[in-house]
């Protein structure tokens, strides 16, 4: 996905990707690449029917693309509230973005960002650990774009491996909540940005400031 301001990251159902709908049989443990191997065969040995059948079998479905409607910062961050900001596949803690940029912009040599996420000027940390929103099932798929059934916290490794994809497609669950105290240091994003000299934000981390504080209160004094 491209970066935006939620997640901020690129990968959004992904950051950028409209998604597609998976043909029968991909998905981790599949035998696909022996299928195919066996298609390749049968056009080497002459046999364009076996190659014709076994290729209808996994034939793609083309959809067209859905427009997106974007779910807003302030029940992305209910949701988020909601799932402890743990990735509901693999359980990873993530973090608000916008606070990782606040704190590139005290520590700029440190903890660097790209507005454009250049990998050479951006620390990992944003790669790994930027809390991303995902649709279990994907727009593409007919899913709900703003159901808050629909969207779960993903950090940005797993929601760009699953895409556009289903959950089967990719092998992933849905893990069920855990009970923690972590927020994403999203709870301490109005102390910080107060304490950070109330700095000029992007429209984006505007919209996620005014969403945690409705959330979590301002900054204590």
């Amino acid at each position: 996905m491209t970066p935006s301001t939620t997640p901020t990251g690129p990968g959004q159902d992904s950051p950028g990707h409209t998604g597609s709908h998976a043909p029968p049989g991909v998905g981790p443990g599949t035998a696909l690449p022996d299928l195919l191997h066996d298609i390749v065969e049968a056009l080497i040995e002459a046999r364009a029917a076996d190659a014709w059948r076994a290729m209808d079998s996994i034939a793609f479905e083309r959809r067209e693309a859905t427009r997106r409607r974007a779910p807003r910062e302030r029940d992305l961050a209910a949701i988020y509230d909601q799932d402890r900001y743990l990735c509901r596949y693999c359980g990873i803690k993530t973090i608000l973005t916008p606070v990782m940029r606040l704190l590139s912009a005290n520590f700029p040599d440190q903890f660097p960002f790209h507005p454009n996420w250049k990998t050479t000027d951006t620390h990992p940390a944003y790669w790994s650990l930027s809390a991303t929103h995902d649709h279990v099932v994907p727009l593409s798929h007919g899913g709900d774009p703003l159901g808050a059934g629909n969207i779960v916290t993903a950090c940005w490794p797993c929601n760009s491996r699953k895409s556009g994809l289903l959950l089967d497609d990719v092998g992933f669950v849905v893990r069920e909540v855990e009970e923690s105290t972590w927020r994403g240091l999203a709870d301490l994003y109005p102390a910080l940005w107060e304490e950070s000299g109330r700095p000029v934000l992007s429209r984006g981390d505007r919209s996620w400031l005014n969403a945690v504080t409705a959330l979590y209160g301002p900054a204590s004094s």
